[in-house]
């Protein structure tokens, strides 16, 4: 059984063999080839979102490299997130569910930026663990979303990440600190 806070436990019954032939499926049925455009970029959305929650274990404590005051919540939060975006890039009506995303990073972006300043240049990555693994997010993040601005439909994932490597990057310089 796969549990989830949020969600009813489901019964995970797996298919053997059901994509040997280089085919899977998109929300409601839609059969594609597994070299597919958007079974790439769900690919890509399922990496962001184990790397995301590998920061957020590291900001907790589980890698050693201490709290950072609502980081690992914020974290849990653009998780969800992914996999709102997921969705959409799979086929399904999300209703909007984006846009009240973007809006919650923006609120973050804000927050995190009122009254700091940032670097005058490029700031190098590798200041600390938790730094590094941040800024692998949002490298991750920026590649991801530019493979989104490609696929036309797919703007709202666009706008999300261009965000999320927005916020990603105020919390490497606030990690960095750390």
């Amino acid at each position: 059984m796969l549990k989830n806070k949020k969600r009813k436990t489901v019964e995970f019954k797996p298919v053997m063999g059901s994509g040997d032939k280089g085919f899977t499926f998109l929300a409601h049925g839609k059969k594609v080839t597994k070299t597919s455009r958007r079974i790439e970029l769900l690919a890509e959305l399922d990496s962001l979102n184990c790397l995301i929650g590998f920061c957020k274990v590291h900001l907790k404590g589980g890698g050693k490299s201490g709290d950072s005051k609502g980081i690992p919540a914020i974290l849990d939060k653009i998780q969800d997130h992914l996999v709102d975006a997921g969705a959409l890039t799979a086929g399904y009506k999300t209703g909007g569910k984006l846009g009240e995303d973007v809006k919650f990073l923006e609120k973050e972006i804000l927050r995190l930026s009122t009254g700091k300043t940032v670097p005058k240049k490029f700031s190098k990555p590798g200041g600390n663990t938790v730094e590094s693994l941040l800024q692998m997010a949002r490298a991750a993040s920026r590649k991801l979303e530019l493979q989104m601005w490609k696929a036309s439909s797919l703007k709202a994932c666009a706008v999300y990440l261009n965000r999320l490597s927005d916020l990603l990057y105020l919390i490497c310089l606030k990690s960095a600190k750390m």
